[in-house]
C-alpha cells in the first residue's frame, strides 16, 4: 500500500509543477464583475471596492471604452429626486 501511494504523490506533484511553469490561470480567480453583463451592483454612494484585476478578461461583447484588457464593471443607478 505504501508502494502505491509514492508514485501518485510524484504524478500530482509533476502536475502541480508544470502549471505553476506554465503560469495556467484558474477560472475562478477572475473577479466576479469580469463581464459587461454581470455588473457590481452599487446600491449606495459613497462607494468603495478593492480587488485585483490581473486575471480580469476582455470579452467581444464589452464596451471599447478603454483599451484596457483587464476591465471590471460596476451599475450605479442614481435615485430619483
Amino acid at each position: 500500500m505504501g508502494q502505491r501511494r509514492i508514485p501518485r504523490l510524484v504524478v500530482v506533484l509533476v502536475v502541480g509543477l508544470l502549471l505553476g511553469l506554465l503560469d495556467v490561470s484558474p477560472a475562478l480567480a477572475q473577479p466576479a464583475n469580469d463581464d459587461f453583463d454581470n455588473p457590481t451592483v452599487i446600491g449606495a454612494l459613497p462607494f468603495t471596492d478593492s480587488i485585483s484585476t490581473v486575471d480580469a478578461t476582455a470579452a467581444a461583447d464589452d464596451p471599447s471604452c478603454t483599451s484596457n484588457e483587464h476591465s471590471v464593471w460596476y451599475a450605479f443607478t442614481p435615485p430619483r429626486m
